[in-house]
């Protein structure tokens, strides 16, 4: 049974290659946070450790169930953030976890079949971290799969990616996370619709979004500090970049969907300035984005939205997190 949905090209050409036993020993999933591909590296995990015969993971032996609680001793996810320790501030993954996690492709796999290894935010090893990780895989093991997870494959090393097999993940349809929603997580029509165009096609934030109010709480509280900033004196915004900088050590991906937020607002802003609201994503804050659109300069939107766009660029090229935001900060547009 696999979890993966709307990568169908992609998925395809997986089971083709798992009937015929053609894995290859590593693949490099590149596209958007929250488009499937964590998802994806964990249906192959329990597809190579799985007993059942068919060219899929069964879902429900004891191997499936174990990898996707997180507790299989031969699976091991390996990210900016420790799965053990979720406060520990980094930004690079560093030679010591990489030396760490790869010195089990020397061993047998304990209990399944095979080992599988993923990098989760590849972009982010260390120029060390990299080399050791090109060494395993100029030398793969027949019973060690190997998976990284990028936002983009230019991040990561030609030599590193010459040795993977890569695929793009594109977003979601609105349309397909939509019905996504009302099948699969009973979501009713109205509230789909909404998480559905608030998404960005991240099929991954939109199930939180429907099953953690919390998510769509947290929007509106950063909502609200998005206009309590245009508003605010040059301290106060200052001291608002002060927190998300030091947020931003604990969860970057936090951080960066209060940016893409942003520029979803501004892109609303833009076109309700165009007299389309047809297209507004923010479809449930139409009034809130009259009342901002008639005290801010539309040009200034537009120049702002550049500013967020390699703000969110930067971060994920390990720029210093304080003096990228306050860059950003300085160029916010004022409301009248």
């Amino acid at each position: 049974m696999w979890l993966t949905r709307g990568q169908d090209q992609i998925l395809t050409q997986i089971i083709a290659s798992l009937s015929v036993n053609r894995l290859a020993h590593a693949y490099l999933f590149s596209g958007p946070s929250g488009v499937g591909k964590m998802c994806l590296a964990m249906d192959l995990a329990k597809a190579v450790n799985c007993p059942s015969e068919i060219s899929e993971p069964c879902g429900t032996c004891d191997q499936c169930v174990r990898i996707a609680s997180g507790n299989h001793s031969d699976v091991r996810v390996l990210g900016v953030v420790d799965g053990d320790n979720d406060s520990r501030s980094r930004t690079v993954i560093g030679i010591d976890d990489v030396k760490d996690v790869l010195h089990k492709t020397n061993l047998k796999p304990f209990e399944g079949k095979c080992t599988v290894i993923v990098f989760d935010g590849a972009e982010n090893l260390s120029i060390e971290a990299s080399n050791a990780l090109l060494k395993t895989l100029e030398e793969p093991s027949q019973q060690v799969l190997i998976i990284l997870l990028t936002n983009s494959e230019t991040n990561i090393l030609n030599t590193i990616r010459s040795r993977c097999r890569s695929y793009i993940f594109n977003i979601l349809p609105k349309e397909l996370i939509r019905k996504m929603l009302i099948e699969e997580h009973s979501c009713d029509s109205d509230d789909a619709e909404l998480i559905a165009r608030l998404s960005r096609g991240s099929i991954g934030w939109a199930i939180r979004a429907a099953t953690n109010p919390n998510v769509l709480k947290q929007r509106d509280a950063d909502l609200n500090h998005l206009e309590e900033t245009m508003k605010a004196s040059l301290v106060e915004k200052f001291d608002y970049v002060s927190e998300l900088a030091s947020e931003f050590g604990r969860n970057r991906n936090g951080v960066k969907d209060v940016l893409y937020l942003w520029r979803m607002w501004c892109r609303d802003l833009i076109i309700l300035n165009m007299s389309n609201e047809e297209h507004i994503l923010n479809s449930d804050k139409i009034a809130m984005l009259k009342d901002q659109s008639k005290n801010i300069d539309v040009n200034d939107i537009a120049s702002f939205v550049g500013v967020v766009d390699r703000t969110i660029y930067a971060l994920d090229h390990n720029v210093n997190p304080r003096l990228a935001l306050e860059n950003m900060i300085l160029n916010m547009p004022e409301a009248k």
